[in-house]
């Protein structure tokens, strides 16, 4: 059932950034901040036709930055095009508010857990979903994390519920800026 939801919250976030793209908002409170994100990986089974995905297209990526209940969310949504076929990779982050440089976790985190995180990864061809896989364990790394910008590592374990599949990710690199 988690799977299915992180399924269609890609697919929700296709058509947020699309209408959205560019938009910046007050960083008080918690109203969220906007920018520019990065994502790459490699993989061990093809992904899209291709055993590397590394977003190239301004176009529907962005980085949010939340602060709710103790917590900051910052999500980062990186676009790969390849004419009709858009590949989306979209990593959620939870770090205690107002935290500061390196902190690292694991994607199976529960929540006891300071940071938590989960990655979604899917694949369009035509606006027709092809593939879509979430985490289910792996290791990220946040390197860098300022009022400005975020930059990590990461490795995950992937899987497609919906047609039983897994994927694993490695030499992932992620980088947002607020």
């Amino acid at each position: 059932m988690f799977l299915i939801i992180c399924k269609r919250l890609i697919i929700s976030s296709f058509l947020v950034v699309f209408i959205f793209s560019g938009c910046r908002k007050s960083a008080s409170g918690t109203d969220s901040v906007n920018g520019d994100a990065f994502i790459e990986f490699s993989t061990n089974n093809l992904f899209g036709g291709k055993n590397e995905f590394k977003s190239n297209s301004t176009v529907g990526g962005f980085v949010s930055r939340t602060n709710t209940a103790g917590n900051t969310k910052i999500i980062i949504t990186a676009v790969q095009m390849n004419g009709p076929q858009i590949g989306t990779a979209m990593l959620t982050i939870y770090v205690p508010q107002n935290y500061s440089g390196a902190i690292s976790g694991k994607f199976e985190n529960d929540n006891t857990e300071n940071t938590q995180a989960v990655l979604a990864i899917g694949i369009s061809n035509a606006g027709t979903i092809q593939e879509g896989y979430t985490s289910v364990n792996g290791n990220y790394s946040i390197t860098k994390l300022t009022g400005s910008e975020i930059e990590g590592t990461f490795d995950a374990y992937c899987i497609d519920e919906t047609n039983s599949t897994n994927i694993s990710l490695s030499s992932g690199k992620f980088l947002g800026k607020f």
